[in-house]
């Protein structure tokens, strides 16, 4: 039955993403700290950032998965509560998705800000810019994620506006970080948005566009 079917998709999905909060090092209070001081003093937060002793798998680890799988989460609360005319199913398989782009598009871009540092008389350092490239989204992901469980306006529209933050706090942390000249900053977020923003919409598209063929054959009644 179809409410079976949803009970086994719900199961699945939380082995999922227990395997993943087992990989994962959550500490709720260092996420929420993090996020505060990037809010609070940015500037401030990038010069610790920059001296924090940690590899990029401790960054995947502690910071990009969990702030990705709350990303996702929200989704998938917000589309519970919210969706009309979608399955459990898609709302699984969208929440999958919310929490794919973004990391890959997060870990992608490192490569990018690493690759085109030379261009930008910065330094070339993948850690750094695998900092610089977490924590820029974090501002951006808060908001989304009230946004998210809060489908209503004006709440939802605030929130989508408040994230363009995440742009203000790049542009900072390219100098503390990186050492980009402030006059090479502009230039240097600019690409930077660009190159993030392509990976994430090329990938929504084909992700979403394979879902919708899996669902589209999947009949209500079976």
């Amino acid at each position: 039955s179809v409410m079976l079917k949803n009970i086994a998709v719900v199961c699945k999905t939380r082995l999922f993403l227990t395997a993943f909060l087992m990989q994962a090092k959550m500490n709720l209070k260092q996420l929420w700290t993090r996020l505060f001081n990037l809010l609070r003093n940015p500037k401030m937060e990038w010069e610790i950032i920059r001296d924090e002793k940690l590899d990029r798998d401790a960054l995947y680890k502690m910071y990009l998965i969990p702030y990705c799988l709350i990303y996702a989460l929200s989704f998938f609360v917000g589309g519970l509560i919210w969706a009309e005319n979608e399955s459990l199913g898609e709302i699984v398989g969208q929440t999958l998705i919310d929490f794919a782009v973004p990391c890959g598009s997060i870990i992608a871009l490192s490569y990018a800000i690493d690759r085109l540092s030379v261009n930008f008389d910065s330094t070339k350092d993948l850690v750094l810019s695998t900092k610089l490239a977490i924590f820029s989204i974090v501002p951006f992901i808060f908001f989304m994620t009230i946004g998210n469980v809060i489908q209503v306006q004006p709440i939802n529209g605030l929130m989508r506006l408040a994230s363009v933050y995440s742009l203000y706090v790049l542009w900072l942390g390219f100098k503390p970080v990186l050492g980009t000249v402030t006059e090479q900053r502009l230039g240097y977020t600019v690409l930077t948005v660009l190159i993030f923003t392509g990976i994430s919409l090329v990938a929504h598209l084909i992700l979403r566009g394979l879902l919708k063929i899996v669902f589209s054959g999947v009949s209500p009644h079976t």
